[in-house]
């Protein structure tokens, strides 16, 4: 609906893959990698993070160019 739209909020972070994780194993992914999305977050963005990958998409979809980046574990 995002990128239907064309709007750059509200931000959003997609976990993948969290049936492999406890619910206290996730809490500890996404607060471990918060501080390094913190800053594309408050401008707008879709974070898809997984144990394997954190990806960044700028709001609106098709805006600046996205970046990619491995997660920070705890």
């Amino acid at each position: 609906m995002l990128a239907l739209a064309g709007l750059a909020a509200p931000s959003l972070v997609f976990l993948r893959s969290m049936d492999r994780l406890t619910p206290t194993q996730q809490g500890a992914l996404l607060i471990a990698n918060l501080p390094v999305v913190e800053s594309d977050l408050l401008t707008g963005a879709v974070v898809s993070l997984s144990s394997e990958h954190l990806r960044v998409r700028a709001l609106p979809i098709g805006g600046p160019p996205n970046r990619q980046a491995g997660p920070t574990e705890d």
